[in-house]
């Protein structure tokens, strides 16, 4: 801390420095009175008082240290370090008033309320902040095609949830406590997390973003709060976080990559990935510091005053598609319907953060890694774990996974649920729930995947298809064979021949059929449209699958096979990725539905109809086996 000088090059004194945390404390204490006055009392404002003295002197020194800690990251500039700690003190300090209210009063509403992860201290839990993780990789993938302030605004919004643990290791600091082991390990436990977090290449490439946003609007003086607090509090939040663990021990980052809840792959490569992923850092500081180092930055954040009086951060809304630009599809396929779907919808929507408790839902076994691709290697088949798995044939499986609303069951879902084009849907975009669908839906099955997908099911004769001939059902069979992770799913349907639209050709409902029935296979893919939900499940499985309608075979590559007068199927390509690897841990908890439509394409062919909407109730994966004749 002895570096820390003032800007034109003169030592700073530890006289001026702690005149200049004073009065920074001093100006914050008069703000921090007037926006909780009616929130705070007698007592609360004096230990607030206290508080902000405390924080903003030690985030001076501590500002400093920081760019001592991370060498070789940090290259030296302890100046604005120590500026910047000041006002990250400051801002830390209000924030810790709002969970001093939330815990003196015990008011579960008070803002900024986090769940505790120690009940004394009102911090956050570790579920908590590993639910926080996932949600903000699920975010910068949700928000990929969006404008860059979207991606910008999720990261602040996990950073900030760490602050608190960063909070602890000033306070370790001031009370000289950072060598105690056990409360320094509980620090670096918590944030280990985030740590890991910030070496994913999509957050790598959101921080460089929102720093180059920031100093491109401090170069038109267009700085707005959210620009002053990410200067002030999220940069340093990230710049904190690497300094104290990025120099741990090798045992101890093994430690802490167990407790982050990495990979088994993650963790035995990650000292052989280590200089890699150092350079992912390397590049958030020196893009932070390009910033906050400027003379111009460093003068505005001086001023405890900067963009004070421009009020709180706005509500981030996010621009997107119109209902026809999504039915378009995409070029190149996605990892699962649900990502794809979930970038393009339609509308203007706020960013939606998860609620307190959302994290109590979530299943806590789910693993990160660096790479951009799964982050769930549950999700992937495996001939090993194939081999282990029991077998059953289908009228075995037909009383195991039966028709009904217990757990692991299906039934058929109700068309009022799902709006689609209605009548006038050309001229007012009106949509409507149909009637009745045009088929019956037979049977949902679900089988393990073996060492390649079985196609073709409708000639297989271990599934339903082949038991309903038996059985002596001859009607037309419509199948939708899908591979989803490691798992097979089937549903069957079947046309009624007495169905009153089908004896009328210029109904619309026949138009769409023999449309597609007699179409090419590029013509099919461009009508068939599939509708998934969540209709009970935890937070971040609802938020992955948005109603809305998807032309599914422009999402993942399908072939048709269709024999006149006696079934068509469509077989999808495997699907997987992080989404999906989310809804297989989560199905024994979860109520999914769907729905399959034709698209309309012309006036005549409206009002739209569903050909089948299904219902599967907290499937359970364990109880799913291969099919006994594969």
């Amino acid at each position: 801390m002895s570096g820390a000088g003032h800007q034109d090059g003169t030592p700073m004194t530890s006289e001026s420095a702690s005149s200049t945390s004073r009065n920074f404390a001093e100006v914050g204490v008069e703000v921090l009175e007037q926006k909780f006055e009616s929130d705070f009392g007698e007592y609360i404002k004096e230990r607030t008082r206290k508080q902000n003295l405390k924080l903003g002197a030690v985030g001076a020194g501590i500002g400093g240290a920081v760019g001592w800690m991370a060498a070789p990251i940090l290259l030296p500039g302890l100046t604005v370090a120590a500026l910047v700690g000041a006002a990250s003190g400051y801002s830390l300090s209000k924030h810790w008033g709002k969970q001093e209210l939330q815990r003196e009063v015990g008011d579960p509403d008070a803002e900024g309320a986090e769940p505790a992860g120690d009940a004394s201290q009102g911090l956050p839990t570790m579920r908590r902040l590993k639910f926080m993780v996932r949600w903000c990789l699920w975010q910068l993938r949700d928000y990929e095609q969006a404008p860059a302030e979207a991606r910008h605004a999720v990261l602040d919004e996990v950073t900030r949830v760490f602050s608190p643990w960063v909070q602890q290791l000033y306070l370790l600091r001031t009370k000289s406590a950072f060598d105690d082991a056990a409360e320094t390990a509980e620090v670096q436990d918590h944030l280990a997390p985030f740590f890991f977090l910030l070496h994913r290449k999509s957050v790598v490439e959101t921080i460089e973003s929102a720093a180059v946003t920031l100093g491109r609007a401090f170069d038109k003086g267009t700085v707005d709060s959210v620009g002053a607090e990410r200067a002030r509090v999220i940069f340093p939040i990230i710049l904190e976080t690497i300094s104290s663990l990025d120099r741990v021990s090798p045992a101890t980052m093994e430690q802490l990559l167990k407790i982050a809840a990495a990979s088994a792959k993650l963790q035995s490569s990650f000292s052989d990935q280590r200089s890699h992923l150092r350079r992912r850092l390397q590049l958030i500081v020196s893009s932070i510091r390009a910033v906050v180092e400027r003379d111009d930055v460093q003068k505005s954040l001086a001023d405890p005053k900067f963009c004070i009086h421009k009020g709180p951060r706005p509500t981030i809304r996010i621009p997107l598609p119109s209902e026809g630009e999504h039915d378009c599809g995409v070029s190149n396929a996605p990892s699962s319907p649900a990502e794809s779907v979930a970038s393009i919808r339609p509308g203007i929507e706020p960013l939606q953060l998860p609620p307190i408790g959302a994290e109590q839902d979530d299943d806590e076994e789910v693993f990160l890694s660096m790479s951009d691709g799964s982050d769930n290697e549950s999700a992937k088949p495996s001939r090993t774990a194939s081999a282990k798995i029991k077998t059953s044939g289908i009228k075995a499986r037909c009383q195991a996974y039966a028709r009904g609303h217990k757990k692991h069951s299906w039934n058929v879902g109700d068309v009022a649920n799902w709006p689609i084009r209605s009548e006038t849907y050309f001229k007012d975009r009106r949509k409507l729930p149909c009637c009745s669908p045009m088929l019956e839906l037979l049977h949902c099955d679900w089988v393990a995947l073996g060492e390649t997908p079985i196609r073709k099911v409708s000639e297989h004769k271990d599934f339903f298809p082949a038991l309903a001939r038996k059985d002596g059902d001859e009607r037309f069979f419509f199948v939708l064979n899908f591979v989803i992770g490691s798992f097979q799913a089937v549903i069957t349907m079947a046309l009624k021949p007495d169905a009153p639209w089908l004896a009328n050709s210029d109904s619309p409902q026949a138009r769409v059929w023999n449309a597609f029935l007699d179409g090419d296979d590029e013509k099919r893919a461009e009508r068939l449209k599939l509708i998934l939900s969540v209709d009970e499940g935890p937070w971040l499985v609802k938020r992955a699958f948005i109603k809305k309608p998807m032309l599914i075979c422009k999402l993942l590559n399908a072939s048709f096979h269709h024999k006149p007068n006696d079934y068509f199927e469509v077989d999808f390509e495997p699907t997987n990725g992080p989404t999906i690897g989310m809804v297989l841990n989560s199905m024994k908890r979860s109520v999914l539905s769907c729905a399959l439509l034709i698209e309309a394409k012309e006036l005549e062919e409206l009002p739209e109809n569903l050909l089948a909407t299904a219902v599967s109730n907290y499937v359970e994966p364990g109880r799913i086996c291969l099919p006994a004749h594969p």
